[in-house]
Order: C-alpha cells, then sequence, then structure tokens
C-alpha cells in the first residue's frame, strides 16, 4: 500500500520553507564534530543543510522516491544519500554525530525497534560521539479528538499552484500508537496517504535512553536551545552511550 514517502516531491514542497531547526543542528554539529549521520533523512532537507555548511553527512532512510529528490536536491561532495533501515546498519568508519530529526523516531513503533536503533547507534558512535533524537511533546487534546474529524493542518504552494492539507487520526492509548491520515486537496483531485507514529512522552523516552545504555547530556524544548521544560513544545535529546562497564 502506497505510503507518505512515495509523495517525495509533494512532501519536499510541503516542508520546503522550514527551516527551525537547521541552526540547532549545525550548532550540535560545530560543538561534537563529523562526520555526522542522519537517520530517516527523507527527501535530504536536514542534511544538505549540514553539507552546505561544509560537513561530512550521510543520510539513510528506506524510501527510495524520498532518497532520489535528497540525492537531486543537494549536490554537495560531503553529502551522500544510501537505503538502509535505522534498525539495522553499520558502516566500516565511526561518526561523530548522529541525528534523528523531525519526528522520525516516531516511526519505532515496538520496543524491539527502538532498542534495535540504539544499538546500530552504539556500534557507529565515535568514542565522545553524540546521538541527537526529536520528537514532539504529545498534545492531549490532539490526541483525544473524535476519529472521523477532519482538521486543517496545512497549506503550501506545489508547481505554483495551492495545496491544502488535512487531517484526521485515530489514536490508541494502549499501544500509544497514532493512526494518522492526510489529504492533499490540491485544484483538481485529493491524494490521501496513512501512516503511524509512536507517541512519546517525556519521562517515557527518558526511560528509553536509559534502558539503552544511554545518558541524556542535553535536553530542550524548542529549537532555539531553550531548556525543556513545562511549556515545551519539543523534546530534543542530547545523548551519549554509557561507558562499558
Amino acid at each position: 500500500m502506497p505510503g507518505i514517502y512515495d509523495l517525495a516531491e509533494l512532501y519536499a514542497a510541503q516542508h520546503a520553507e522550514f527551516t527551525d531547526d537547521i541552526e540547532l543542528y549545525l550548532r550540535i554539529v560545530a560543538r561534537f564534530g563529523a562526520p555526522v549521520l542522519e537517520l530517516g533523512c527523507g527527501t535530504g532537507r536536514v542534511a544538505s543543510a549540514i553539507a552546505d555548511a561544509g560537513y561530512t553527512v550521510t543520510g539513510i532512510d528506506t524510501s527510495d522516491t524520498m532518497l532520489s529528490v535528497a540525492t537531486e536536491r543537494c549536490r554537495s561532495s560531503h553529502a551522500r544519500f544510501e537505503r538502509a533501515d535505522v534498525r539495522r546498519f553499520a558502516y566500516d568508519e565511526l561518526f561523530s554525530t548522529i541525528v534523528f530529526p523531525f519526528n522520525s523516531f516516531c516511526h519505532l513503533a515496538t520496543n524491539d525497534d527502538v532498542s534495535a536503533c540504539f544499538e546500530s547507534v552504539r556500534r557507529s558512535l565515535a568514542p565522545g560521539g553524540v546521538f541527537v533524537i526529536h520528537v514532539h511533546v504529545p498534545d492531549p487534546t490532539r490526541l483525544a479528538r473524535e476519529s472521523e474529524a477532519l482538521f486543517a493542518v496545512d497549506s503550501f504552494e506545489w508547481h505554483g499552484k495551492p495545496v491544502e492539507v488535512f487531517e484526521s487520526s485515530r489514536y490508541c492509548a494502549a499501544t500509544q500508537l497514532d493512526d494518522i491520515t492526510w489529504y492533499f486537496e490540491l485544484d483538481d483531485e485529493t491524494i490521501s496517504r496513512s501512516f503511524t507514529l509512536r507517541v512519546f512522552y517525556p519521562r517515557e523516552l527518558e526511560a528509553v535512553c536509559e534502558l539503552n545504555g544511554f545518558s541524556i547530556i542535553e535536553r530542550y524544548g524548542d529549537y532555539d536551545g531553550t531548556q525543556f521544560g513545562p511549556d515545551a513544545r519539543h523534546q530534543i535529546l542530547v545523548t551519549r552511550p554509557n561507558k562499558a562497564t
């Protein structure tokens, strides 16, 4: 069944103007170094910015259509894009910074998925390297809304024509999985795609890191570097694997 990420060009256009997180990742890379590995790189929005800043970056994703767009949009010699599963990847080189931006961590639907990802990251980090995770803080109002209801979530232009995006969702509190459908309203058709994201609450995400042998060394509540607190909209965790004992 087609997924949201087979609409790579439409997805890229939808997020083309979003740059809020770029400066944060560039500051982190400047501190902890390259080479950089981006997990779930999609159309290369973040990886391209890192490469344009002069850092060597590898982006991995399982979507061939997304990787094709990423390769086309980023011609920098500092970047490469490869097909790989974020739960199972291995490289001969070690990375100083591994990033998992823009809620993509939420595609890890099971605890086994999460553990496999952390293990691959552990094997791939250089000594002193960091693993950066971003997910939104869950919104209880949104999760409680009626599953049949449609909500406007975005608008943008594609090939010079307006596109409106509506969303319906069905959240299961037992599994913490949110089944989401996006409806792209174009001038002559509606395209719908569904996907599932896992919801991670702040204390839960903290425990997930600890149980997988990673310590949180910094935690931000927004892209401007604001420390995480009760009004935070984002969970941005800079983590590092614990030393073997």
